[in-house]
């Protein structure tokens, strides 16, 4: 992994005042002329002036125990960390939202969207699942995946149910399965204005294992076979894009592994994806050899995926 971060960017997008704050370590500090002064928060010591931080300059300085510095020494203080550790940090103080990176989509205000939030009945015997996509049953309503035959919007699609990033219900996208139709409208139909920048699929259900690592792949399919697996932290993008939003629950993770479709599309959005998100936290890409779609492999060989990178 690449450690070089530019921290003269950083101090010019983040001041000390602010990294006091967002650390609550400015209760007890108090401000004249440029300068704040106070007992250290660093230390928990009591002497009214033995702390004092020149805001114009961005420096701070313990006169008596903890030394002084920038605010990357702040951090380091802080936190007892390393250098890397305290850039990602910052990192996360300014935040995905407040900066373009390489691979990062901005995406432009989205028009109204409605959520569905009545659950359809589905059908999860279905030949796509069990023979293509090598999912089980019990696994298909798990995830709550199966035909909709009520629905004149998922007609002829394996439908998917959709969660925002806090869990709520928020409608289905189908796939479309006959091949005429996939070459007319592509594999996917999606609920018109859907904020797709702003999900991950299977997010609230991987998020309670997010503290292990996060996989992040492209699509359902892919993260419900790893699920299927055993490997429950996986999430997929419904695309090859990455927006702020979705950087900024994948950041709150300490590692990242990036499984695309082995195609030129998605191997070119790793590496992007790649460089925008090892800023942040730990990222690596897996390229997958000899098939397309993590989905193409077997349990077994997704358990082992998983399992080579110690982190997971």
């Amino acid at each position: 992994m690449n450690n070089t971060f530019d921290f003269k960017w950083l101090k010019s997008q983040i001041n000390i005042q602010q990294v006091l704050s967002a650390y609550q370590l400015d209760g007890r500090l108090k401000e004249k002329n440029d300068t704040l002064y106070g007992p250290c928060p660093l230390h928990g010591g009591n002497n009214p002036t033995a702390f004092r931080v020149e805001l114009n300059r961005g420096l701070w300085h313990c006169f008596t125990h903890c030394g002084g510095g920038d605010i990357v020494e702040l951090v380091r203080h802080i936190e007892n960390s390393s250098y890397p550790q305290a850039a990602r940090s910052l990192y996360r103080l300014v935040g995905p939202k407040n900066v373009i990176h390489p691979g990062a989509t901005c995406s432009s205000p989205q028009k109204s969207f409605v959520p569905f939030t009545h659950k359809l009945i589905l059908n999860p015997n279905v030949s796509f699942l069990q023979k293509e996509k090598n999912i089980s049953v019990d696994t298909a309503i798990h995830h709550q995946v199966g035909i909709a035959s009520h629905s004149r919007f998922l007609r002829d699609m394996v439908a998917v149910r959709l969660h925002d990033l806090l869990g709520n219900p928020i409608g289905y996208c189908g796939r479309r399965l006959h091949p005429e139709d996939i070459e007319k409208w592509g594999k996917w139909r999606f609920p018109q204005n859907l904020p797709k920048s702003s999900l991950l699929f299977n997010a609230h259900r991987a998020k309670p294992y997010r503290q292990n690592g996060i996989i992040l792949v492209e699509c359902p399919w892919a993260a419900i076979r790893f699920a299927q697996a055993g490997i429950k932290n996986t999430v997929a993008l419904l695309g090859t894009s990455l927006a702020p939003d979705q950087i900024q629950w994948i950041i709150a993770s300490p590692s990242v592994l990036l499984i695309l479709d082995n195609d030129p599309a998605g191997q070119k959005a790793a590496t992007q994806i790649a460089l925008t998100l090892k800023t942040y936290t730990k990222t690596i890409i897996h390229k997958l050899s000899d098939v397309l779609e993590p989905e193409d492999l077997s349990d077994d060989q997704l358990r082992s995926i998983a399992n080579n990178y110690s982190f997971f």
